[in-house]
């Protein structure tokens, strides 16, 4: 989980992380790159999912 792998920033509890954006880029992160096209329906589905917690 992206969770358990970033590290946390000494500031109000915010994640930091450098990914490499090239084509190919092998790093710790590769598991959760998705293509452009991915990227709008993966965030409407968490927020869907989330939709209960948020109040």
């Amino acid at each position: 989980m992206f969770a358990e792998e970033a590290t946390e920033s000494v500031t109000q509890g915010r994640y930091r992380f450098y990914a490499l954006l090239k084509d190919g880029g092998r790093d710790r992160w590769q598991a959760y790159r998705l293509a452009p096209e991915e990227l709008a329906p993966r965030v409407m589905a968490r927020l869907r999912e989330l939709g209960g917690q948020m109040n």
